[in-house]
């Protein structure tokens, strides 16, 4: 997945986004708290193995240490492998991406790649908005065996 520009972050995010909000507390525990927005950016090229989402994190949003879900209702008989995280903005406090207990530095517009199951965590947002592009790989399911 290739690096986007400033100006390409920025279109995305002042793109007419119908923002959903989450704030939910999964069966692990960890809970989820930000505003979420469909977008098509790779995945208008890749529509059966690409869905992808703009996350909006105002002051007081955050995700306390979770893996992502397979996501196996978006397309039946594939799963959610691999996850990218693309900032797209600077400019607001808090909201640290931790991976694996590891704070993670990230440059806008670089996507940073990890596994579906791999543990992550944003801290709470204490000034301003983070916005960032996160795109999930979907790969096929394999045939149970009898």
């Amino acid at each position: 997945m290739d690096a986007l520009t400033r100006e390409e972050c920025q279109s995305i995010i002042n793109q007419d986004h119908t923002w959903d909000e989450v704030d939910i507390v999964k069966k692990s525990g960890s809970h989820i708290k930000f505003s979420g927005a469909d977008i098509s950016l790779w995945g208008e090229h890749y529509p059966n193995i690409f869905k992808e989402f703009v996350l909006k994190y105002e002051v007081g949003d955050f995700c306390t240490k979770h893996i992502d879900n397979k996501w196996s209702f978006v397309n039946p008989g594939y799963h959610a492998h691999l996850v990218w995280i693309t900032p797209l903005n600077e400019g607001y406090e808090g909201g640290e991406l931790y991976v694996n207990d590891e704070l993670v530095e990230q440059e806008v517009g670089v996507p940073l790649k990890y596994k579906r199951t791999t543990p992550h965590e944003v801290t709470e947002v204490t000034k301003g908005t983070r916005y960032s592009l996160v795109s999930w790989l979907f790969v096929k399911d394999k045939p149970r065996s009898k």
